[in-house]
């Protein structure tokens, strides 16, 4: 399976939806339904906030695959108010939590790195072990003697721990799908309707397509 979409139209049934999640959080119950043809394959799941949360973490570790997920709104349980004021006295530092249920031995890993602004994530797999740095280029006025001097092009290596740096390998898959089927290829075009099936359809064909190209 390439593929695996789930399409999500009006409003919420709050009712319903605690009954199928005890979470209560939409973004765990779409989750589970997307991984399903994975359970129990021990596979990474990178998601982004709509998605990550204590809850989600657990749920798929309940499923058997592994999570690394970006918080920001959804921080029931999440230790939000610990990692948002620990000090972080540098660039790139890091600080985590752990928390282990002592009746199901699950481990959930809680920690805030600093790269242009603090990031908080949440995993049931990985560790703060050091990973491997990226580099990122940046254009720095470093000779101030005047405003039209042009800016230097500079390489900044960035250190990160290692389940940051697996996030976002596979995060980077994502844009790079992104990037190919939206300017490379330049197969999806703004269009003039209010179909919402119509563009629905456009990008499912876009995906395949550019699958397609991968693969080729």
């Amino acid at each position: 399976i390439m593929i695996h979409l789930k399409l999500v139209k009006g409003a919420v049934d709050n009712t319903q939806l605690e009954s199928e999640d005890p979470s209560g959080l939409h973004g765990t119950r779409v989750m589970k339904q997307l991984v399903w043809p994975w359970t129990n394959s021990g596979r990474v799941v990178a998601a982004d906030s709509y998605f990550a949360s204590v809850p989600c973490a657990l749920a798929l570790k309940n499923m058997g695959l592994r999570f690394i997920g970006v918080v920001k709104t959804a921080t029931k349980e999440y230790p939000q108010q610990y990692l948002s004021t620990v000090e972080l006295p540098a660039k790139c530092d890091y600080k985590g939590v752990l928390n282990i249920y002592p009746t199901t031995g699950y481990t959930l890993l809680a920690f805030v790195w600093v790269d242009r602004e603090r990031r908080y994530f949440i995993s049931n797999c990985c560790s703060l072990a050091q990973g491997s740095p990226y580099t990122r280029i940046w254009w720095r006025q470093v000779d101030e003697v005047g405003p039209q001097i042009e800016p230097d092009r500079l390489q900044i290596t960035i250190p990160q721990p290692k389940c940051a740096e697996e996030y976002y390998s596979s995060c980077a898959m994502v844009d790079r799908h992104n990037r190919s089927r939206q300017q490379v290829l330049d197969i999806e075009k703004k269009l003039g309707t209010q179909r919402w099936d119509m563009r629905v359809n456009l990008s499912i064909l876009s995906i395949i397509i550019v699958d397609t190209w991968c693969v080729v």
